[in-house]
C-alpha cells in the first residue's frame, strides 16, 4: 500500500502574524487535519520541497521561488488539510573579540581575508560574527584559532551555538535580513 503524497501550493499565512490563521491551525490540530512539516534551512527557498511528517505522511509544498518559507508559515492542502512548517534549527560558530582588547585593526582585516578565502560564509550581528558550518566545524574553529594566534589577536571568545528558526541567520540571503514575504 502506498501513502498518497499531500500537495500544498496555497500560502495563508503565518501563525506568529495572524491570530485568526493560529486559531484556524489549533481547530485543524484538534481535528486531524494539520500536517505539521520540519523543513531544513536549506529548502526555505525552493520552489518544490517534498518533506514527511513525523507520521511518515509525505507532503509535497509547492511555490514561488521568489520568498522564502520561514517558521510558522501556513498552507492549504486537498481535502481541507493545512501544513504548518517549521524551520531546523541551525548550529553556527561565534566569534567574538573583546571590545577591551585593542588589536592591530590590519590584524582583524586579515582575520576576515582568511574567512573570505575560506568562502565560510559570514554574518555580524551585534558584535558577534556568526560562521555558517560549511565545513566541519574542528577544521573552522582549529583554522581560527591558528589563524588568531598568528595574527597575535588578543581576548577571542569563540563557541558553538545553537540558532533556533526564530533567531535565524541568513547566510545566503541579499545583504539585508528583511523578512518580508512577497506571494502571489
Amino acid at each position: 500500500m502506498t501513502v498518497e503524497t499531500v500537495l500544498a501550493e496555497t500560502y495563508l499565512g503565518n501563525v506568529g502574524e495572524s491570530d485568526e490563521l493560529a486559531q484556524r491551525v489549533l481547530r485543524s490540530q484538534k481535528d486531524g487535519l494539520c500536517l505539521e512539516v520540519t523543513i531544513g534551512r536549506s529548502d526555505r527557498a525552493k520552489g518544490r520541497i517534498l518533506v514527511s511528517t513525523e507520521s511518515g505522511q509525505q507532503v509535497g509544498i509547492s511555490k514561488g521561488r521568489d520568498w522564502s518559507l520561514k517558521e510558522g508559515d501556513v498552507l492549504a492542502a486537498q481535502e481541507d488539510r493545512l501544513v504548518r512548517v517549521s524551520i531546523e534549527s541551525q548550529t553556527v560558530i561565534a566569534l567574538k573579540i573583546a571590545e577591551s582588547e585593542h588589536n592591530d585593526p590590519a590584524a582583524l582585516i586579515r582575520l576576515g581575508h582568511v574567512l573570505g578565502n575560506r568562502h565560510w560564509p559570514v554574518v555580524v550581528q551585534a558584535h558577534t560574527l556568526y560562521i555558517e558550518l560549511a565545513a566541519d566545524a574542528a577544521l573552522i574553529e582549529s583554522t581560527l584559532k591558528e589563524t588568531v594566534a598568528r595574527l597575535n589577536i588578543k581576548g577571542l571568545r569563540l563557541e558553538q551555538v545553537e540558532k533556533s528558526a526564530q533567531e535565524t541567520l541568513d547566510f545566503h540571503e541579499d545583504s539585508h535580513t528583511d523578512s518580508t514575504h512577497h506571494h502571489h
